[in-house]
This record gives structure tokens, sequence and C-alpha cells, in this order.
């Protein structure tokens, strides 16, 4: 079975091809929608696993929470992935320098994107416990290196209490500088 911090930094670095195809005027109008799913999640997230787990319970089902929210979380990160690569998104104005700084500006977009994506995902598989253990796809223990990289994950920065207000701050900014030239 694969570690699952090689898995997630492997994921992770498949954004830096994406960075470097779409180059950074496309991928900052996509890093928008993804701050836009991490304030989603953090504000309704709970709420909407509530109310899942209600619906069914009240179907007769007796769920298993953890897996419940991730499934639910999962498919949040997906459908926000797929909005936002799909079809029209935002896009900066500009175009990427040429060469090798126009090449690690995107890559590097590609990389913040894949952050606040993959890590997202980390965050909330870490907190609920690995529930993906039901799909055979994570064994018992988290490496040492899979603890530490888990703690670098964009929700897991910030602090519990005043994240949303980090989040809102972050998605003014980029707004702002869509709309400023």
């Amino acid at each position: 079975m694969v570690p699952v911090e090689v898995f997630m930094i492997a994921m992770w670095l498949t954004f830096t091809f994406v960075g470097l195809a779409r180059e950074f005027p496309r991928e900052l109008g996509a890093t928008i929608g993804f701050v836009a799913m991490l304030l989603v999640l953090d504000l309704a997230g709970a709420q909407a696993g509530d109310l899942v787990l209600r619906g069914l319970t009240a179907a007769g089902r007796a769920p298993d929470e953890n897996f419940v929210r991730w499934v639910l979380i999962s498919f949040v990160v997906l459908v926000s992935v797929y909005f936002v690569y799909e079809g029209e998104g935002l896009i900066y104005g500009g175009t990427s320098p040429p060469g090798p700084l126009g090449n690690a500006l995107d890559v590097f977009i590609g990389l913040f994107n894949g952050w606040l994506v993959v890590g997202t995902w980390w965050y909330y598989t870490d907190q609920l416990g690995y529930p993906v253990q039901r799909l055979g796809w994570y064994a018992e223990p988290l490496s040492a290196s899979g603890q530490r990289l888990a703690a670098l994950t964009p929700m897991a920065l910030l602090p519990d209490d005043r994240s949303y207000l980090y989040l809102i701050a972050l998605l003014l900014f980029l707004i702002v500088l869509k709309v400023a030239r």
C-alpha cells in the first residue's frame, strides 16, 4: 500500500502541470474558486454534514458519521475542482512572462492551488480519522513525516476561531487584485 503522504504529494504535484498548461492568469482565477471552496467548507461543512446524517438516519440507515462527512467533503472538493477548471473561469489580465520566469510563476501558482485543494482534502481526511480505511485506501499508523505534512495543510495553519476571517481577507485580496489593473 502506498503511504498516504506519497499519494497526497503526487496529487499535489499534478497541479504543477496544470499550472504550466494554464499559465498564471488562469490559475489565479482558479485560486479564487479554491479559496471560496475553503470558506464554504469552513462555514457550512459541519452543518451540511449534520443535515445529511439526519436524512440518512431518518431513512433508516445507520451511517458511519465520519465516513459520510468525508464523502460530503470529497464531493465538495471534486465539484469545486471541476467547476473551477471546466468552461469559462475568471482570468486575470496580462500574460505569463516568457521563459523561465513565466514557467516559475506558473509552477508556483499551480503548486499553491494544489496545496489549497489537496491540502484541504487531506486536512479533513485527517481530522475525521482517515475514514478511507473503510475502502481499503489507508492503513494506520500515519508516519511521522505524514503527521508533519498534515500539520502544514491550509486549514491546519489557520487559527480555528478566526479561520473564516483569514479566508475572507484572502478572497477579497484576490478579487481586488483581479479588478485593479
